[in-house]
């Protein structure tokens, strides 16, 4: 699920820059 997430909102940063509000959908 993370990497839908992680498409759509910072598409073109590296998984090593995980911003809060992805943290925040990953964990839940």
């Amino acid at each position: 699920q993370w990497l839908w997430t992680y498409n759509n909102d910072r598409p073109n940063m590296g998984i090593g820059g995980i911003t809060p509000a992805m943290k925040l959908k990953m964990a839940a």
